[in-house]
């Protein structure tokens, strides 16, 4: 059965030397729990899958990280042909590929938590070479990304449904929000932005940091800290923020290493 997810293009992009566009760290899956409304499920020929459970007009659908992050899965988005500013009224093959593909993916590779931790981002690095579509992807008018998939749905005994066998077919860039238009019948949701508590968490991992590497600034912290009753042990829940904070810093530079 065809699948769709749908995000924004990060702010990394490029212009290439040849006019291209390289948009770097996109998020093109994720893993985690989706809510459906039943006719979102629907495959172009309108079947939707049997044995479900509608909850306040919703169905709970299921991405595992084991199937999201699985070798097969990864392998499948790597040249993975970009298209847009639509979707192609079927999926692209071989027959139908010239006419479609606008540039490809690459360096697809496990990207970091979401900011709300409704999942793992699978990001990839998308090469744009269609000169209007990458001039589109330059003014901002097309930002948003729908990534078109084949899947097999597993009906739980709750009534839910969890996604298997997830085979890459194209990466679409469109227009407005990353809804796929009315002949697409699953859209996930936009990958949703920071909140004021992810960036709290942020500036604390900062702090920590901070906090060891400059010894003059311990008492002062801590004094703080202290005062203001945040904490019960400010010393000891300082150090172990260090630790956090050192292992998301080395993440982040992993990432990014791979990102250029």
């Amino acid at each position: 059965m065809h699948a769709f997810y749908g995000s924004r293009i990060s702010p990394h992009i490029s212009k290439l030397n040849d006019g291209g566009v390289l948009c770097q760290g996109v998020a093109i899956a994720r893993s985690g729990d989706q809510e459906y409304a039943p006719h979102e499920l629907a495959d172009f020929a309108g079947v939707v899958p049997e044995g479900l459970k509608i909850k306040n007009g919703r169905v709970i659908v299921h991405r595992p990280a084991e199937e999201v992050f699985s070798p097969r899965t990864m392998a499948s988005f790597e040249g993975a042909p970009i298209c847009g500013p639509s979707h192609p009224p079927q999926f692209i093959t071989p027959t139908n590929w010239r006419a479609w593909s606008s540039g490809h993916c690459q360096n697809v590779r496990r990207g970091p938590m979401l900011p709300d931790a409704s999942g793992q981002a699978l990001v990839a690095d998308l090469i744009v070479r269609d000169a209007p579509l990458a001039e589109t992807v330059l003014s901002g008018e097309t930002r948003a990304v729908s990534a078109g998939y084949d899947t097999v749905y597993e009906t739980e005994a709750d009534g839910s449904l969890t996604q298997r066998c997830i085979v890459a077919n194209h990466v679409a860039i469109l227009r407005g929000a990353g809804r796929a238009g009315p002949a697409v019948a699953i859209q996930d949701h936009a990958v949703p932005h920071a909140t004021l508590e992810d960036v709290l968490t942020k500036f604390g991992n900062v702090l920590a940091r901070c906090y060891q590497r400059f010894p003059d600034m311990r008492p002062a912290v801590l004094r703080e800290l202290k005062d203001l009753a945040l904490i019960p042990a400010p010393a000891q829940a300082m150090d172990a923020a260090v630790t956090d904070a050192e292992s998301y810093a080395a993440q982040m530079r992993k990432l990014w290493r791979r990102a250029r």
